[in-house]
């Protein structure tokens, strides 16, 4: 019998975070209380608001956590309902018309298809469909110029997944690896692993971590991987005051090597899309991945290297 579910070191449930909008301040704060757990993840960036360091430092800073691409300018999708609001004023938020459209510039400069509208928490920025999809490649594109070329390749919207067909089709055939929503599942989903990796989300924030984590930590094996991922923003513990249960998640599963595989979100996806592709033949066990594949056969615990295969 041959048993593939397993994430690296034989463990069948993976521990994994997915954090927006690149705020260093609190970002800082939730780097130093993970990586004293030992807990990977993944920091999603918009390209436009990277100005706290320069390019090293911004590596620095992040190094060894994985980088998506969060859009730039963070923006929202326009409606034609709100285009016909569109004025030529220049835009001063004390003065604005709160029912009017304005254009958005950056040193003087329109930048075309971008625009701020009036929304519950205040002025955001909106962008039409065409600009929207310039965006998300000049996002990706420029903070790979930061962080490395070939290093970004998962995608998360902006405030939430955009009604549009053909930005949904742009980002599939990008060639990413997902495309993450928002929205906490709190283990409705039994932590099973996204189903819809161009539309998968997070487990728990703030606010739910210190309950749903007991539940995750007790689940009985299933014979199948399982995920569990904490979003959505850092500035979110300092808002709910919740750093305390943060840290009691770290000091509790962190470096639990024997019960929990932590990775990015890229590589826990990697390692899924590893045992997916696996497959037997003469005899054999065959990983055509990119990663090690972690395995039981006939109880017994085997490891298959990248691209070769053993003896059954």
């Amino acid at each position: 019998m041959i048993d593939l579910e397993f994430f690296p070191g034989w463990v069948r449930r993976s521990v994994t975070f997915t954090i927006d909008d690149g705020n260093v301040r609190y970002d800082e704060k939730f780097l130093r209380i993970v990586r004293n757990g030992g807990i990977k993840g993944t920091f999603n960036l918009c390209s436009h608001n990277l100005s706290a360091f320069d390019k090293k430092g911004y590596r620095e800073f992040y190094d060894g956590y994985e980088i998506a691409n969060h859009v730039k300018y963070h923006p929202g999708l326009m409606t034609r309902e709100l285009e016909e609001n569109l004025c030529n004023d220049d835009f001063n938020p004390a003065s604005a018309d709160p029912s009017k459209v304005y254009a958005y510039s950056e040193k003087g400069r329109i930048v075309d298809g971008l625009y701020y509208v009036m929304e519950p928490r205040g002025w955001r920025l909106r962008a039409t469909e065409k600009s929207y999809i310039r965006f998300i490649d000049e996002s990706r594109t420029e903070l790979e110029e930061v962080f490395g070329a070939g290093r970004v390749n998962g995608f998360v919207w902006p405030f939430h997944e955009q009604d549009s067909d053909v930005i949904k089709a742009h980002i599939a055939d990008s060639g990413v690896y997902g495309a993450r929503r928002t929205g906490a599942l709190c283990g409705r989903d039994g932590y099973l692993m996204p189903q819809d990796r161009m539309a998968w989300t997070y487990t728990v924030t703030d606010r739910e971590i210190s309950q749903t984590a007991e539940e995750y930590f007790t689940l009985p094996d299933n014979g199948k991987l399982r995920f569990f991922a904490i979003g959505v923003h850092s500035i979110d513990f300092e808002n709910s005051d919740s750093w305390g249960k943060l840290e009691d998640f770290a000091n509790k599963f962190g470096h639990r090597d024997e019960m929990f595989f932590f990775g990015t979100n890229e590589e826990i996806f990697a390692q899924e899309d590893a045992i997916r592709a696996a497959y037997t033949e003469g005899g054999r066990l065959f990983n055509p991945s990119d990663v090690h594949l972690w395995a039981k056969v006939d109880g017994e615990k085997v490891t298959v290297p990248p691209k070769s295969s053993i003896t059954l």
